[in-house]
């Protein structure tokens, strides 16, 4: 009966613990939410809120919480939603710091998004570049125009060939992403401006 008392005793204790993590986690997730607003809005995606549900009591307390964008669960995101979101973690992550964060390795990021999507993409990691060195790779225009070094890796058989360009050299890399292999003065002219 000592055992069952103290065991008791415990449980109630760790409960007590578990609720004040819950409000602890539910405070800073409007915190959260209120700082991602801004950001999301800016790569064009809806509000993010946090669901809190009470479960019963396990090693990560009281509550399990469920993340939702919109009316869309995490789950159901698609890649270009899900890297857009990963993107306003950071942003929100870098606020009032000024040191080196690392390095960033960012795959197509802005695969799959439409234009204004793309444009706000290139936008955002222009705004990460001031505390992370960033290595993105990109099929898009846009993001390409914003970077301070453009490398071209190209292949010819079994071996690859790196390339830095200089300012024509990506204007005609850009206008190639954009018209192709045989850009049109138009391309090379859109180039140039989005260059600016």
């Amino acid at each position: 009966s000592m055992l069952e008392s103290f065991l008791a005793l415990e449980f109630t204790e760790l409960t007590i613990i578990g609720s004040r993590l819950s409000q602890s986690r539910q405070q800073e997730a409007l915190v959260l939410e209120t700082l991602l607003r801004e950001y999301l809005e800016t790569l064009k995606l809806p509000a993010l809120s946090f669901i809190f549900e009470s479960t019963s009591l396990d090693e990560r307390g009281i509550d399990r919480v469920e993340v939702s964008l919109g009316s869309s669960k995490m789950a159901t995101l698609s890649g270009g939603e899900f890297n857009r979101v990963r993107l306003a973690l950071m942003a929100v992550s870098i606020n009032n710091k000024s040191e080196s964060q690392g390095v960033l390795i960012l795959d197509e990021i802005d695969a799959n998004v439409s234009g204004d999507e793309s444009i706000a993409i290139a936008t955002m990691i222009a705004k990460l570049s001031s505390v992370y060195q960033i290595f993105a790779i990109s099929h898009q225009p846009h993001l390409s125009a914003k970077a301070d070094q453009h490398i071209v890796v190209t292949k010819e058989g079994d071996s690859s060939k790196v390339e830095i360009l200089n300012d024509e050299g990506r204007v005609e890399e850009i206008a190639r992403i954009i018209g192709g292999e045989n850009p049109t003065s138009q391309a090379l002219e859109f180039a140039r401006k989005i260059r600016t």
